[in-house]
């Protein structure tokens, strides 16, 4: 028998944001800024990893633009190029993703061996809350001086808790929220709420320091309500009010004119096209219709509406959204 107490899942759609006074006389006043890898982001949103929603050209653009960005989970020859621009281009973020296959290990060795810099990894499994996962964190720690590790995903406590007594610096959350592209939901039954699990994520983050007493921080991984079109910006403000330190989106830019979805459709890392065969597919390819904007003109209206957002928190910077009032909508 399953005891259906404290069992309810709220997601971005069924959560609204109470404004307070505003202090600031323009909302270019507010400092949405943050940091990752040691550096300065104009913005703690970034692209999804996958190969529908970037490349390397895409990366260089979100890098030159102040936006972090993580370079997808591809094969050796694209991660190898990608890094070796990077470098020779002297970016401010090099950033790829790995799996746990030897394959990624030989990848990292010869990234070392050339002596390229490397600021951040995301080690991206459909779940990481795997022991499976230990052996490349610690190649990484060994390896790669203040290399910044991501990790997922996952959304409960103990996944938290875990990742943190292993020494991850971010926790990638989410299982199964997209309607879109992914098919986890549908297809395993396993998925998360992405207001409830969040919050739940992030206060046991707070008591959940790593070896190095520094707090692990919670990286939400899609999710953002799509309606008839329209992408809810506003879900990013939502994240941030419960505890979100990033938050990672495909749909955010999948519809953008200049996005590889346009010309090959969206999809996601479980799909058949990525995986390359047929086995434990959890993904689909999705044709997309241009939503007018460009990428960069997509950035510029991401970053006006969580300035707006952080003004009507009573606020100037990302922080206030965290002491705001919500409502619960049914």
């Amino acid at each position: 028998m399953f005891d259906f107490n404290n069992k309810i899942a709220l997601h971005f759609q069924n959560v609204i944001l109470k404004h307070k006074k505003c202090i600031v006389k323009s909302r270019s006043e507010c400092d949405i800024s943050s940091e990752i890898a040691g550096k300065k982001i104009k913005i703690p949103v970034f692209p999804s990893n996958m190969s529908s929603i970037v490349n390397d050209d895409i990366c260089k653009e979100f890098d030159s633009d102040g936006w972090f960005h993580i370079f997808p989970r591809t094969n050796e020859s694209k991660i190898l190029s990608y890094v070796k621009r990077a470098n020779e281009e002297n970016w401010n973020f090099v950033s790829i993703s790995v799996g746990i296959k030897q394959i990624y290990f030989d990848i990292l060795k010869q990234i070392k061996s050339f002596g390229y810099r490397l600021d951040s990894v995301e080690i991206d499994l459909a779940i990481g809350y795997t022991d499976s996962i230990l052996p490349m964190i610690s190649f990484l720690r060994k390896n790669f001086d203040n290399i910044n590790i991501i990790a997922g995903n996952g959304d409960s406590k103990k996944f938290i808790d875990f990742l943190a007594r292993n020494d991850v610096d971010i926790a990638k959350i989410n299982i199964g929220v997209s309607f879109g592209a992914c098919r986890t939901r549908h297809w395993t039954g396993f998925a998360s709420s992405t207001i409830t699990d969040l919050n739940n994520c992030y206060k046991t983050s707070i008591s959940c320091l790593r070896p190095n007493n520094k707090r692990i921080k919670i990286l939400v991984d899609g999710g953002i309500t799509v309606k008839k079109g329209e992408i809810h910006i506003g879900d990013i403000a939502k994240s941030i009010a419960f505890g979100a330190s990033y938050i990672q989106s495909g749909a955010l830019f999948s519809c953008c004119v200049d996005s590889p979805s346009i010309k090959n459709g969206y999809f996601g890392n479980a799909s058949s096209i990525i995986k390359t065969n047929k086995n434990h597919i959890e993904g689909t390819n999705l044709k997309v219709k241009n939503n007018g904007m460009t990428m960069k003109e997509m950035r510029k209206r991401i970053e006006d509406s969580l300035k707006s957002s952080v003004s009507y928190a009573g606020g100037n910077k990302l922080e206030d959204l965290r002491n705001v009032d919500y409502q619960i909508v049914f």
